[in-house]
């Protein structure tokens, strides 16, 4: 938790909303339920991945949060945009 404060965060959020999905506990349709995870398991793995990038390179905190946060706007974006526009964009990235 120390070394990986967002991942955890994000596990966590997961955990929690797979535990009310499985105790019939839903404050969302089942699709926006989804997304919500997706973004979850996406900010997940691009938390991880970025701090360890991140110690490798000694990058100073402040450009580590933000090329952290504006590298999952993006994925916020694919998980909560258009729909019709996803599977573009998909393959672009």
């Amino acid at each position: 938790m120390k070394r990986f404060p967002l991942s955890s965060v994000c596990a966590l959020l997961v955990f929690i909303l797979a535990s009310l999905t499985i105790a019939d506990i839903k404050f969302f349709d089942d699709e926006t339920l989804g997304r919500i995870a997706l973004t979850f398991v996406l900010g997940y793995l691009w938390f991880g991945i970025s701090q360890l990038v991140a110690e490798a390179k000694n990058i100073n905190s402040f450009k580590h949060i933000a090329i952290v946060f504006l590298g999952f706007l993006p994925m916020l974006f694919i998980t909560f945009g258009d729909t019709s526009q996803l599977y573009r964009l998909v393959l672009i990235i």
